[in-house]
């Protein structure tokens, strides 16, 4: 009997030995790392803008009113950032500084100044315009002044206005 005890006993002492080696192991597991994957379709930029943009002068004025031009941002999501927007006169025109005293300019000098946001001379690029929220528009208005001509001048392309746009 005494030996029975003893295989009892030492059967026991080495299931208990087991059980604690492998909870001991559970314990202490070593880590992982799994990787996540996602697939997403590009947002491409998506936006409106202001295809033309009128100057009307009037008999004996330098002033012109401007037509405002506005950029929507036709996407639900990513804000639109307008880099720069920039003057590119015409062979014949040019764009001078709005500080020229247009009242005495030649004419028919083919000049004319335009000022962005009552801040920014468009002599040279307007950077950093604005920004635009999804589904939102930016407005930028537009003064500007020419001088005197011998004969009405209509619907006469004098510019382009190019606009840079980019995602933040």
């Amino acid at each position: 009997m005494e030996k029975k005890k003893m295989k009892k006993l030492l059967l026991t002492a080495g299931c208990t030995a087991a059980l604690l080696v492998s909870s001991t192991a559970m314990c202490f597991a070593d880590e992982a790392t799994t990787p996540v994957h996602v697939n997403l379709a590009s947002t491409a930029v998506d936006f409106e803008i202001t295809e033309k943009i009128d100057m009307v002068g009037s008999a004996n004025s330098t002033d012109l009113t401007v037509d405002s031009m506005e950029v929507t941002n036709l996407s639900q999501i990513g804000v639109l950032n307008i880099d720069s927007i920039e003057v590119d006169a015409e062979d014949s025109w040019e764009v001078v500084s709005m500080t020229t005293d247009f009242s005495k300019l030649a004419a028919d000098s083919n000049k004319f100044g335009l000022m962005a946001d009552s801040e920014h001379d468009m002599t040279a690029a307007y950077t950093g315009a604005g920004t635009v929220d999804p589904g939102a528009t930016d407005t930028t208005t537009f003064t500007g002044k020419t001088g005197m001509v011998k004969s009405s001048v209509s619907d006469k392309k004098v510019a382009d206005m190019i606009v840079t746009v980019s995602y933040k």
